[in-house]
């Protein structure tokens, strides 16, 4: 690949590890996209043979890869993957994720109306195709389409933050935040980010540590965006997939997010055991102290709702949560959990019979497109291109631009 010194609009930036085919498939996406987009590749995978798949795309001085030989944990390699970026925006994504085309034209409003960062909907995703464990058959790919009205509007992502601290760090993706995976932001504010906190990804969780941090930022210009600009996607190696198996969950020596890693400093609020929900509420702590603003967490964390959704989800290690969160939340809030599951089960015969029942209407009520015969994300990407391309959804984002474009001036 080329190490290229032009002055890219935009980067974006691919982390990935042993998915070569999911992470050429995002490339062929983002090349027909626009050649002001630079593509940084940091591959920490077993061996260099990505490397060659990306030479039979084609020579393009707009990727500009990079291998890592040592094993690092994941964080670190989304660190060095934006420590790479050249372009004047940026934006990381997932080796199995898809681009839309429109993230072009939303970079260039960013930039016309000194925007620093844009969050985007991301009610849209693309699930792989995957063998099921329990049948042994092949479950072709799956894309699936949410509703969206195209409203762009200015927000303070402080508001998400502070609310997602007082929801004990879960629920992530519903908050409206600066960030920087599957959203945009200036590489200026990533900068600010890494001055203050010396990295641009840090904790667990690249994508939670970046929006807590970005988030924080005085004076952010930040806006949502109720339209896709990318797809998430979900092949059979993912952390989503892996989640859905119940494989992320257990002590927290066995966490593959510490692996490569020679310490970490566990937060003290959070109970020692891994799971989703810890993962996420300790890298939000991580990255909010970073930022120097502790008396948000003592003002607004609530360790009792982080303690209650890992024993919530996590059904089948109950027992070892129990013993983690035990001196945290006391034996009676433990109790009250039992009794309102106990409760809830007497009740789940009809619940599920009405959720039976109800649910072709709901699916109907969300005018959710599911499309089913899509084998790679390039499709899936092609696919939401064109279902948006008549529809009043595209036109209203567009609209929404230009009135906030003559604003500015």
């Amino acid at each position: 690949m080329v190490d290229s010194q032009k002055n890219y609009l935009l980067t974006i930036a691919i982390p990935t590890k042993n998915r070569q085919v999911y992470a050429c498939d995002a490339v062929r996406q983002i090349l027909a996209i626009s050649p002001d987009i630079q593509i940084v590749i940091t591959d920490n995978s077993d061996d260099r043979s990505l490397e060659e798949m990306l030479k039979q795309i084609g020579s393009h001085e707009q990727i500009k890869y990079y291998y890592i030989e040592e094993t690092i944990p994941g964080v670190r390699n989304y660190d060095l993957a934006a420590s790479l970026a050249e372009g004047e925006y940026f934006c990381s994504i997932g080796d199995d994720d898809g681009v839309l085309p429109a993230i072009y034209d939303c970079v260039r409003w960013m930039k016309k109306c000194g925007v620093d960062a844009v969050m985007p909907s991301r009610n849209s995703n693309y699930v792989w195709p995957y063998v099921d464990p329990e049948t042994g058959r092949k479950k072709g790919g799956r894309l699936y389409i949410g509703e969206f009205s195209g409203r762009v509007e200015k927000v303070d992502p402080t508001i998400g933050l502070i609310s997602l601290l007082e929801g004990g760090g879960q629920n992530f993706p519903i908050y409206h935040m600066a960030g920087s995976y599957h959203c945009v932001v200036s590489m200026r504010c990533m900068e600010k980010v890494k001055e203050k906190t010396g990295c641009y990804y840090g904790g667990l969780s690249p994508d939670i540590y970046s929006a807590s941090c970005l988030s924080l930022l005085p004076d952010l210009c930040f806006y949502t965006m109720d339209y896709p600009l990318t797809i998430p996607g979900a092949c059979p190696m993912s952390s989503t997939a892996q989640s859905a198996r119940g494989e992320h969950v257990g002590k927290l020596e066995t966490a593959p997010h510490l692996k490569g890693m020679k310490s970490y400093d566990w937060d003290a609020v959070v109970p020692r055991y891994y799971s989703v929900q810890s993962i996420w509420a300790e890298t939000l702590l991580t990255g909010v102290r970073a930022m120097g603003r502790d008396d948000l967490i003592e003002k607004h964390f609530d360790t009792k709702r982080l303690c209650e959704a890992m024993w919530k989800e996590n059904p089948n290690k109950r027992e070892e949560i129990e013993d983690s969160c035990r001196s945290m939340v006391g034996p009676d809030q433990i109790l009250l959990w039992k009794r309102e599951e106990q409760m809830i089960n007497a009740k789940r015969a009809v619940i599920n019979f009405l959720k039976h029942v109800k649910s072709g209407l709901r699916i109907l009520q969300k005018k959710r497109a599911v499309y089913n015969t899509l084998t790679t994300c390039s499709q899936a990407t092609a696919t939401l291109s064109a279902y948006f391309k008549n529809r009043k959804e595209t036109t209203v984002w567009k609209q929404d631009m230009q009135t906030i474009s003559k604003e500015a001036k």
